[in-house]
């Protein structure tokens, strides 16, 4: 199935069902579907540029997470207090 972005609302059927893809967001389109849409409205879909799908999102994610430790600003002994100790 060809990826492909809706670039507006879309409706398709499938398997009986009503199946709403999300603007923005790449999308599995069967090539009878592109092409009913397109002849429909020939802006309403677009090739992905740098978009990933989901699965592919989330597995990104999920590798990312625990690689960066968050640090944590250092306190210092004197209470958060800087500057000029002879007063």
């Amino acid at each position: 199935m060809p990826k492909m972005v809706p670039l507006q609302s879309v409706v398709l059927f499938r398997e009986g069902k009503r199946v709403r893809p999300q603007i923005g967001k790449v999308f599995n389109f069967t090539a009878d579907e592109i092409e009913e849409l397109t002849e429909a409205s020939p802006e309403c879909l677009r090739k992905p540029i740098a978009e990933t799908d989901g699965d592919q999102a989330a597995d990104a994610k999920e590798a990312a997470v625990g690689k960066a430790p968050t640090k944590e600003p250092a306190k210092s002994a004197a209470g958060g207090k800087k500057g000029n100790d002879e007063l």
